[in-house]
C-alpha cells in the first residue's frame, strides 16, 4: 500500500509511509471487507468471495447559490493530512474548491464507522446552500450523452446491484429492489411524502432515515446519525444512488454565520444481510434505561368504518371485543375541524357516554391528532405568522395526496411560539378531558417540502419541523400522564 496512509476501522491503528499522499480507512471481519479511499473518495464493500458489491463516494458535496446569484457545484475534497487522534477518532481536513475548508470526524464503532462531525468554515460571503449530498460525484469528463432526469452538473455515483428501503412501496413487503426496478426514482427517507414526490406516506414506515445496498452476502446500511436539517431523500439516477438533503436557502434565507456544523452526519454499518446491517444501525444509538416499553397491545381503529362515513361507536366497540382487542382508537374525523383538539358533538352526539361504553368493557382508548395540520386557524388563535408560507406571504396547504382540488388544510410552522403553545395545550386540553392511553400521531408525512415552504427559523427545517412537533406533543401528553404511548 505505497503512497497510502493506512487506517483499519477495526483497531484504527495507523501505519503512515514517509511519502503519503493518501489515505485509506479499512474495516473488515470473516465476511467481508470495505475500503474508503478518502484522498479519491472511492469507497468498496466486497463480500467473503472478494467481488465488490457496492461502491461510490461518501465525503459531502454542496449545491450552492453565491454571492454573485450563481449557482455551483461543491465537492469536498480531502486537502491534506488525516490525522489519527487517540486511537478512536480521525480528522480528515476538507477544502471546498475555494469555497471554504472544513473538516470531517470519523469514528470506529461496532460493526462499522460514523461520520460524527461536519465542520465547514466559509470564506468569504456565506453562500445559501440549495441542496446537500452524501454520495454524488462530478460527471466525467469522458461519459456517454446518455441523460436521466436530471438538471445538475453532476450525478448520485452509489453503484450497487440492490436496494432496500423499508416499505418503500405499497407495503413493508415491497422493500428490496434491484437496481434496475426503480427507475429514476426519489424515495423521502424522513419526515416527507407526496410534497417531494415520493410514494404515499401512509404506505412507508416513516422516518427511516436509512437504506441498505448490496447484493448477495455484503450489505452496507447507511444512515443518520442525528435527525436532519434538510429534507432527507435517496435519489436515483440511471440506477445509481445518494443522499439529498434539501435546504433551498436561496428561498428561505441561510445562517449568516460563516461557520457551519453537522452532527451526528452519517452511522454506517455492514453485515451479510441488509436486515443485519439495519439491527446494527439501530444498536449503534445509545438506549435510555429511563425509558419505559409499552408492552404491545391488540387495537382496533375506527378509521376502516369512519372513511365509509359509518360512525356509530358502540357497534364497532362491540366487533372490537369480539376480536379481543384490547385498544380502541379513534380517528379522523372526532374533531370538531381537523387539529381542533375539540369532540365533534354533532357527528358523535355521544361522544363522552362511548368512551364511558368502550372503557365498561375494560378497554383502553386511543385518539388521533394530527402533527401539523389545521383548519380553523381563528379558532386556534393562530395567523399567517404561525403557519408555513409560500414565496410570497401565502400560507401554503396540504393534503394526503397534495392535490390542488382537494379538501386541504393550514401548515403549521413549530417556529412560531404561538404554535408550540398551541399544540402542547391541545394536548394537554385532550389528555385531562378523554384521558386516552395512546396518541396516535398521523400527517407528519404531510407537510410541504423545502421548495414550497419552510418554517422561519432554520434550526427547525427539513426532517425537523416534523420531529419537533411529535416532541412537543409528546412532552405535553407525558406532563399529563407519564405512561401514556406516543405512536407516530
Amino acid at each position: 500500500m505505497k503512497g497510502l496512509i493506512r487506517i483499519c476501522l477495526l483497531c484504527c491503528c495507523p501505519f503512515i509511509p514517509a511519502a503519503a499522499q493518501q489515505a485509506l480507512w479499512t474495516y473488515a471481519d470473516e465476511n467481508l471487507r470495505f475500503e474508503w479511499n478518502l484522498t479519491e473518495d472511492h469507497a468498496t464493500l466486497a463480500g467473503k468471495s472478494g467481488a465488490v458489491t457496492w461502491q461510490g463516494g461518501l465525503l459531502p458535496s454542496f449545491w450552492i447559490k453565491d454571492g454573485r446569484g450563481q449557482f455551483r457545484y461543491l465537492k469536498a475534497r480531502v486537502s491534506g493530512a488525516v490525522a489519527a487522534t487517540g486511537g478512536k477518532e480521525t480528522v480528515v481536513p476538507l477544502d471546498l474548491e475555494g469555497a471554504g475548508t472544513g473538516t470531517l470526524l470519523v469514528e470506529r464503532a461496532e460493526g462499522g464507522f460514523q461520520v460524527s462531525k461536519l465542520e465547514i468554515n466559509w470564506q468569504g460571503e456565506v453562500p445559501q446552500i440549495v441542496e446537500m449530498y452524501i454520495g454524488a460525484t462530478p460527471i466525467p469528463a469522458g461519459a456517454v450523452n446518455v441523460k436521466p432526469v436530471w438538471d445538475r452538473p453532476f450525478l448520485p455515483g452509489w453503484q450497487t446491484l440492490g436496494y432496500c428501503v423499508p416499505g418503500a412501496k405499497a407495503g413493508t413487503v415491497q422493500s428490496y429492489f434491484r437496481m434496475w426496478d426503480f427507475g429514476q426514482p426519489d424515495i423521502a427517507l424522513g419526515n416527507f411524502g407526496p410534497s417531494m414526490s415520493t410514494p404515499y406516506g401512509a404506505a412507508f414506515p416513516r422516518p427511516v432515515l436509512f437504506t441498505a445496498m448490496g447484493n448477495g452476502h455484503a450489505w452496507i446500511s447507511i444512515g443518520a446519525g442525528s435527525v436532519p436539517d434538510g429534507a432527507m431523500t435517496l435519489k436515483i439516477r440511471g440506477s445509481r444512488g445518494c443522499f439529498q438533503y434539501l435546504y433551498r436557502e436561496d428561498l428561505w434565507g441561510a445562517p449568516a454565520a460563516a461557520k457551519r456544523t453537522w452532527t451526528g452526519l452519517l452511522r454506517i454499518t455492514m453485515d451479510t444481510s441488509a436486515m443485519a446491517a439495519f439491527r446494527k444501525y439501530y444498536a449503534s444509538f445509545p438506549v435510555d434505561r429511563n425509558k419505559k416499553v409499552a408492552p404491545v397491545s391488540s387495537v382496533w381503529n375506527t378509521w376502516g368504518m369512519w372513511r365509509l362515513k359509518k360512525f356509530p361507536v358502540r357497534p364497532i366497540a362491540d366487533f372490537m371485543e369480539s376480536m379481543g382487542s384490547e385498544m380502541m382508537v379513534l380517528d379522523d374525523p372526532w374533531e370538531t375541524s381537523q387539529g381542533s383538539g375539540q369532540p365533534n358533538l354533532v357527528k358523535f352526539p355521544r361522544f363522552f357516554d362511548d368512551l364511558d361504553y368502550i372503557r365498561r368493557k375494560n378497554k383502553d382508548i386511543g385518539i388521533w391528532e394530527t402533527v401539523g395540520w389545521i383548519k380553523d386557524t381563528a379558532a386556534a388563535g393562530l395567523g399567517t405568522n404561525d403557519l408555513i408560507t409560500d414565496t410570497n406571504g401565502k400560507p401554503c396547504l396540504a393534503n394526503w395526496n397534495f392535490d390542488p382540488s382537494g379538501d386541504a388544510y393550514y401548515c403549521l410552522d413549530v417556529s412560531s411560539p404561538r404554535t408550540r403553545a398551541f399544540l402542547q395545550e391541545r394536548t394537554k386540553r385532550v389528555m385531562q378531558r378523554l384521558k386516552p392511553r395512546l396518541i396516535k400521531l398521523d400527517f407528519g408525512y404531510g407537510m410541504p417540502n423545502p421548495n414550497m415552504g419552510a418554517p422561519r427559523n432554520p434550526e427547525f427545517r427539513g426532517e425537523r419541523s416534523s420531529w419537533e412537533m411529535v416532541r412537543l406533543i409528546a412532552e405535553a401528553a407525558k406532563s399529563i400522564d407519564p405512561q401514556v404511548i406516543i405512536l407516530y
